[in-house]
C-alpha cells in the first residue's frame, strides 16, 4: 500500500480568520490539495514532508503532529495529514508540477467543493471544529 503524507499549514488573516495553504497541481488541473506526496524508500512522514515542501514551494517546514489518517482518493492509498509550521511565505514554486498556491478559509473551502480533491474536502467538512 502506498502512503501519502500531506501538510496542513494555516495562518491567521488580519481579521483573525484561519486560512489554509492549498496547491493546484498541473497533473490535476482545477483541483486543489495540501502540499505533500508519496513517501520514498527510507523516508518517514516528517522527512517526506520536509522534502516535498522544499521541492514544491522552496521553503522549510516543521512537521508538528500527525492529526489524521484516512483513505486517499486513489484506491489502496492512505493519506496522513500532519499539522505543520512554516516561517517563510516567500514561495519559490516548482513550475513543472504546480499551477498555483492559494490561502483559503474554511468558508471558502466548504463553499467550493468541486475545487478540491474529494478526500481533502471530506477531511475539512468532517473535522471543521478541529481545524477552524
Amino acid at each position: 500500500m502506498k502512503k501519502v503524507v500531506a501538510g496542513l499549514v494555516s495562518r491567521k488573516r488580519k481579521d483573525l480568520v484561519n486560512e489554509y495553504l492549498f496547491i493546484e497541481y498541473k497533473k490535476h488541473p482545477g483541483l486543489h490539495g495540501l502540499c505533500g506526496g508519496h513517501t520514498e524508500e527510507g523516508e518517514n512522514d516528517e522527512s517526506t514532508l520536509i522534502r516535498e515542501f522544499s521541492e514544491e514551494l522552496g521553503i522549510n517546514i516543521k512537521p508538528i503532529k500527525n492529526i489524521h489518517i484516512m483513505d486517499a482518493d486513489v484506491k489502496g492509498e492512505k493519506i496522513s495529514i500532519w499539522n505543520c509550521i512554516i516561517n517563510n511565505y516567500d514561495f519559490v514554486i516548482q513550475d513543472e508540477e504546480i499551477v498555483s498556491v492559494k490561502w483559503l478559509s474554511v468558508e471558502e473551502i466548504l463553499n467550493n467543493q468541486k475545487m478540491f480533491f474529494p478526500a481533502i474536502y471530506k477531511y475539512f467538512k468532517e473535522n471543521i471544529n478541529v481545524v477552524s
